[in-house]
């Protein structure tokens, strides 16, 4: 270069995809591009020239998100299949293709062509599909939706997911439940001076898992138009028992009221429907005129607690309204 010239020097390089992006300065061992005019610096010396940057790599790419395999599609209804797509232009496409898992189920299907930034599809499952497994297939492709011959971006569902006729129910889950009724029976007479006389019977239905039972409480009605004067002391020893003969809670005595006979003992009601008899003394002595109709009674939703036994659940007992016994007749001991 002759002396007292200038001469302009370009540089060109190529930059790798793998580069990673950033600012560079390209400089030349003795030249100053800082300052022009700047005269040669001592040999070996690095001067670096203006300041670039690399911008990051921008190959398009696209990957399945839905169904990406074990799901189950239902022929006749919707389905969302979506993607994520990166540095695609603004003419691109992407190609939904639905593939049979294996080539002999079916021939490939196209399912739609639509903006990358769509990013979802609602799919109506043809209902002339052949059921089996596929996978769905997606392509970048060009504005008239025409692939790439490379098929150089591209993804697939990582697994195959099925498409049904049907889609399998969940069975209904069982309900606990407890249900008190009374037993349909005849009157029965409860005489003087004699335990364990019947003075209702009752069924508890236990629905699902049996029930534990904490708290009974009943109370009771005389049936006659009169005023009756009567003790708690005349009837006592009130106790529950189970259809075997068992006692399953008590004895007690009517409460200070007067008016209820409260278990408190716990005790299982198994599976099904049970009954239970409730039995008491009746005094000699009671002042209660013969042929005098005592009726036992429960509102179970408020006067009894119930608990699962396999659940834990607290049950709330039906009906919410009293259960009435068959009435008893107070009667005396036959000479």
């Amino acid at each position: 270069m002759p002396v007292y010239s200038s001469k302009v020097l370009s540089v060109v390089a190529d930059v790798k995809s793998t580069a990673p992006a950033g600012s560079v300065r390209l400089g030349i061992a003795g030249w100053n591009f800082d300052f022009p005019g700047a005269h040669v610096s001592p040999f070996g010396t690095p001067i670096y020239g203006n300041q670039m940057t690399i911008a990051g790599a921008t190959t398009p790419s696209i990957t399945v998100l839905s169904p990406n395999g074990g799901e189950l599609l239902q022929i006749g209804s919707y389905f969302k299949i979506s993607w994520s797509a990166l540095n695609f232009s603004t003419d691109s496409t992407v190609y939904i293709e639905l593939r049979p898992d294996e080539p002999d189920i079916s021939p490939s299907r196209k399912v739609a062509v639509i903006s990358p930034v769509s990013e979802s599809y609602s799919w109506l499952v043809p209902k002339d599909i052949i059921l089996g497994q596929y996978i769905i297939e997606i392509y970048k492709a060009d504005i008239n939706g025409n692939i790439d011959p490379n098929e150089s971006v591209k993804d697939i569902s990582d697994a195959p997911f099925s498409i049904v006729d049907a889609l399998p129910t969940e069975p209904p889950v069982p309900v606990s439940s407890l249900v008190v009724s009374a037993a349909n029976v005849p009157g029965t007479n409860a005489v003087k001076g004699t335990n364990n006389q019947i003075l209702g019977e009752f069924i508890l239905d236990s629905a699902n898992e049996p029930m534990v039972i904490s708290k009974l409480n009943f109370t009771f009605v005389f049936n006659t138009d009169s005023q009756i004067s009567w003790s708690i002391n005349d009837i006592t020893n009130f106790e529950l028992y189970d259809e075997n003969g068992t006692i399953v809670a008590g004895p007690v005595d009517l409460d200070s009221s007067g008016v209820y006979i409260k278990f408190s003992d716990a005790f299982v009601v198994p599976i099904g429907a049970h009954h239970y008899f409730l039995k008491a003394r009746v005094a000699s002595t009671t002042v209660l005129p013969d042929n005098t109709q005592i009726t036992y009674l429960l509102f179970p939703a408020t006067y009894l607690s119930a608990v699962g036994q396999t659940s834990g659940n607290v049950i709330i007992a039906s009906p919410d309204t009293k259960v009435i016994a068959i009435p008893v007749t107070i009667v005396s001991q036959t000479p």
